[in-house]
This record gives structure tokens, sequence and C-alpha cells, in this order.
């Protein structure tokens, strides 16, 4: 890869992103984003999708799982990604995109990461919003392989730095090749705590896979979330 490859990646996401101003995601939102708690549009761009934001600006290329990014500039999350990607490696106990360029421009960086199997994948939360209904028993084995990642992945964090990615606590971020499961958006937003952790994570199972799970499922996983939590905690 080419340094004049990246760079005119660089440059043609730089130029997109300024096509984003509040006023056109506001638009995009038919200026009903008020209660959203970080506005972005999603787009369907070239050979994959864009997700703009004012501050940031990504782009998913869906034939090999490529995703490029410009976003606000963070050293010690980046170290931190780095950090537990190696662990990973070490490890082979779970799996996460594949960190493969970053470079700074003032306060922002450019990113560029691989999937690990070079594949875009499937997702469970793509998955919902794209078919009326879905199996139980799927919806029931994606959730299970995400809490045994979370309970693999997270004392690992822990010992990194003992702060956690936001992302980690959201299973929209779990994705499923030929390989198997793996995480992303782990490279940025490392401010979480444990605390913080568990509520997103309570909220994801009353929300994002509840619809298609029953009540005492739904009961499980809650349990399931506190024992990993505290299982953590106290270690």
């Amino acid at each position: 890869m080419s340094t004049f490859e990246i760079n005119m990646r660089k440059t043609s996401l730089k130029s997109l992103h300024s096509e984003w101003s509040e006023s056109k995601i506001k638009e995009f939102y038919g200026n009903h984003i008020e209660n959203l708690y970080h506005p972005c549009a999603v787009k369907q761009h070239e050979a994959g999708y864009i997700i703009a934001s004012l501050d940031s600006l990504e782009y998913v290329n869906v034939t090999n799982g490529s995703c490029y990014k410009i976003q606000p500039s963070n050293e010690a999350a980046w170290t931190n990604f780095t950090s537990l990607k190696a662990k990973a490696d070490e490890l082979g106990t779970f799996r996460l995109e594949v960190p493969v360029h970053r470079s700074l421009d003032g306060a922002k960086e450019y990113v560029e990461l691989n999937s690990p199997n070079n594949e875009f994948g499937e997702n469970l939360a793509i998955k919902m919003i794209n078919e009326n209904s879905m199996d139980s028993n799927d919806v029931v084995a994606w959730s299970d392989a995400y809490f045994n990642l979370l309970e693999i992945i997270l004392p690992v964090v822990k010992d990194i730095g003992n702060v956690y990615p936001a992302g980690l606590f959201d299973i929209s971020n779990l994705w499923k090749d030929s390989n198997g499961y793996y995480l992303t958006n782990l490279d940025t937003n490392w401010t979480y705590n444990l605390d913080q952790g568990y509520i997103l994570l309570q909220k994801q199972i009353t929300s994002v896979a509840s619809k298609n799970l029953s009540e005492e499922k739904i009961a499980e996983y809650l349990t399931k979330s506190e024992e990993i939590i505290d299982a953590v905690r106290n270690a």
C-alpha cells in the first residue's frame, strides 16, 4: 500500500466530510434530531456506505470489509486498541478488526482498518433492519456468541489500562464472517468504566434484540451481563 494511495483515500474522505454540515444532517433526519445522542447520516457510497457526523466520517467497503475513518485524534485510544489487537493475536481467543494505518491531521486522525478475513460479513443489527422478523434461535445464537466473547475479552481489556472502549458494550459491533465472530469499532472512545459499560449492556439487551427474544431469555441475559461485569470488577 503506497503513500500515494493512502493520501488519495484520505483526501477523498476529507472532501466527503466537508459536505456534511449540521444543516445537511438535520435535513437527512427531516429536521427532527433533537433526541439523537450522536446525530449521523448513513448513505450508500461507491462500493459500500458512509456514516457521517459533525466530527467524523467513516466509509465501509462492503466488498471486502475495509474501513476508512476521519475522526478526532486520540493517542491513548489508539495505543489501547493496538495493544488489545496484539493480545488477540497472542491468545487466539477473540478476533478484532486489523489496524492498517493511522496518520494525524491537526486535531483529526485518518485511520484504515481491515476486517480480519477481508470479508464484510454479517451483522445482527443490519439483519434485523433488513428483515421483517428474525428466527429467535438466530438472535439467541448471536447474543450467546457476544456474551461469550465479552466474558473472554473484558479481563484482557482491564489488564491493558482498566478503561474500556464504549463500542465493546454494543452488540451491533459484533460481526460474523466465514471464520467466526469478530468485534469492530474498538479503536476509539476508550472512556468507559465498568459501571458505564454495564448500563449500556442493559440498554442493549432491552432494546437491540429484545423484540426477537422471550421475556425469560431477556431476564437471563440481564443476569448474565451483571455476572460478567461483577466477575471482572472483583478479579
